[in-house]
């Protein structure tokens, strides 16, 4: 964390749109061409209609964008689509999280979904042993150096921790976009350090859930927030309003005590 924060301290730019962001100054910014080309790659996906606008927005964004998925909404889906889309043009495409478990998740439901080839995970081999499915793995590196990429590579959809960015794992590479998933849980600092090796961040999460988990105790309230929390008030994005998880019964109640 440290690290980051130097880090940030030399990069006053990043820096400033970090704040402009927690402070509703910055609001997403969408290319119009983007927006528009986005619905023909949803074509026979059997998106909805939330679903279909959180990804053409995210997609479109030029600096960042909030995706809202409540239980059962599907939005690991949305995000694999997504990372595949962005890779598919070359973005070198980081998928992030707050634990390795998340990570993995997302990484195996990218695969499972797009079957895109071009996707890695770095880290330590013992946070690796459920990226396997059937006959299909993500494979998993120490290193990127050790890895068939390098930090020229495009096209490439990498999954790792904050922490790897300012490692020897993977410090050397930028990434055009980052997707935290499981934002509700991830850290301002954690985020900041994301963003700092990106140009564009997509948070996909939902603070109606499990926050943060952080053991120390503290008086300032902001450190106890998500990044999903502190910028949802000022750019909520798009909920996605569908579950496929719960009854109409069980779904009731949630729906009105928490997403109305």
């Amino acid at each position: 964390m440290l690290g980051v924060l130097e880090a940030a301290r030399e990069n006053p730019e990043r820096l400033n749109l970090f704040a402009g962001i927690l402070q509703g100054s910055e609001q997403p910014d969408f290319d119009s061409g983007r927006l528009e080309k986005a619905g023909q790659f949803l074509e026979g996906l059997g998106f909805n209609e939330s679903q279909t606008e959180a990804f053409q927005k995210a997609y479109a964004a030029k600096n960042y964008y909030l995706i809202q998925g409540p239980p059962g909404t599907g939005k690991t889906r949305v995000l694999a689509q997504l990372a595949k889309q962005l890779a598919s043009e070359g973005q070198r495409v980081l998928v992030t999280a707050f634990t390795h478990r998340a990570i993995n998740n997302a990484l195996r439901t990218i695969g499972q979904k797009t079957m895109y080839p071009h996707v890695i995970k770095i880290g330590s081999y013992k946070y690796a042993d459920d990226l396997s499915w059937g006959a299909w793995q993500i494979p998993n590196y120490e290193k990127l150096n050790r890895s068939p990429y390098r930090p020229s590579s495009r096209g490439v959809i990498i999954g790792a921790t904050i922490f790897s960015l300012h490692t020897a794992r993977l410090q050397e590479m930028q990434f055009d976009t980052v997707i935290f998933d499981e934002a509700g849980q991830v850290t301002l600092p954690l985020a900041l350090g994301g963003l700092l090796q990106a140009e564009k961040a997509i948070f996909i999460g939902d603070h109606q859930q499990m926050a943060p988990v952080i053991v120390a105790e503290h008086t300032l309230d902001w450190v106890k927030k998500s990044i999903f929390e502190s910028v949802f008030p000022h750019a909520p994005g798009t909920m996605l309003e569908t579950t496929y998880r719960m009854n109409e019964a069980i779904n009731a109640f949630p729906s009105t005590a928490f997403y109305r």
